[in-house]
């Protein structure tokens, strides 16, 4: 009878063995197939596809003391226009010729301050939250950004941006290789002044 409970006693730390060596071998095929799947990606792509954006967070803006977010929202974009210098009529068309086409993932809002902030203060703050590994592309102020009215309609077609031209600023950023950040702050002629913040994580 001894003999019998020894024997299954045995059987029993065999079995349990085996049982930890697969799980053993099971996990480190798991991880492999993980990191085999990670590296796929990787090499085929060489950088983010598009499908994969998502996984690349833009910046979380702090909104500025008191300001609304009246608009929020991202999509899948194919052709979007980084304006490098102000609009200028050429050929009774207002464009920027300085200007680059990228597709990617496109995150956009916007935010309102009532009357009474002054415009250049709101530009820095929110300037001074785009980290310093970025570099400055391009940058404007006041009436060299020349008309705000092709800013509000013709670039960012947002309407409340259209303000007054004494009192807007405008600058790209690039963060590493496939981020743009773009900012634009007027002050409108009721005094408000509305903040645009557009970031794109480009696709080659």
């Amino acid at each position: 009878m001894r003999s019998n409970l020894s024997l299954l006693v045995l059987i029993f730390l065999f079995s349990s063995q085996i049982v930890n060596a697969q799980s053993a071998v099971d996990g480190a095929l798991l991880d492999s197939t993980l990191v085999d799947r990670t590296l796929a990606v990787n090499v085929t792509t060489g950088t983010i596809a598009i499908n994969d954006v998502a996984d690349a967070q833009p910046i979380q803006f702090i909104p500025y003391d008191q300001a609304k977010v009246i608009n929020k929202e991202q999509s899948d974009t194919l052709n979007y226009l980084l304006a490098l210098e102000p609009y200028k009529k050429r050929q009774n068309r207002w464009q920027a010729e300085k200007s680059i086409r990228l597709q990617g993932r496109l995150y956009r809002e916007t935010h309102e301050l009532a009357s009474g902030f002054d415009e250049k203060d709101v530009y820095d703050f929110y300037k001074n939250q785009v980290p310093n590994t970025a570099k400055l592309v391009f940058e404007c102020f006041r009436r060299d950004c020349a008309e705000s009215n092709n800013w509000a309609n013709d670039h960012f077609k947002i309407k409340q941006l259209y303000g007054l031209d004494e009192y807007q600023f405008y600058s790209v950023h690039q963060l590493g290789d496939d981020q743009y950040i773009t900012l634009y702050v007027v002050r409108r002629g009721n005094r408000r002044v509305y903040t645009q913040i557009e970031t794109l994580v480009s696709k080659p």
